[in-house]
């Protein structure tokens, strides 16, 4: 429905409960991640299932990229041969 008046945080409308579950988001995100992580799966069981060939290739556009922003484009380029050696593909 249309939200009428609906203070910041606030579930409750002029006309009932507007917004019940966009105000609650976070708490629930924190709570389905404090679930997963400590009832269902561990992060050792987590981590044991990723193949370290697939997460390096994932993961070298992002440390260049973060390297590039932090020190400066010079440190990319230097670093960009030994990164594969750093992190296996």
């Amino acid at each position: 429905g249309t939200e009428w008046y609906r203070q910041e945080y606030s579930p409750f409308g002029l006309f009932g409960w507007q917004g019940v579950v966009p105000t609650k988001t976070a708490t629930m995100a924190c709570r389905l991640v404090d679930i997963v992580t400590e009832r269902l799966l561990s992060l050792e069981e987590a981590f044991s299932r990723l193949e370290p060939s697939r997460l390096s290739t994932l993961l070298m556009p992002c440390v260049l990229e973060t390297v590039r922003d932090e020190c400066g484009p010079y440190w990319a380029t230097v670093l960009k041969p030994v990164l594969p050696l750093v992190l296996p593909i």
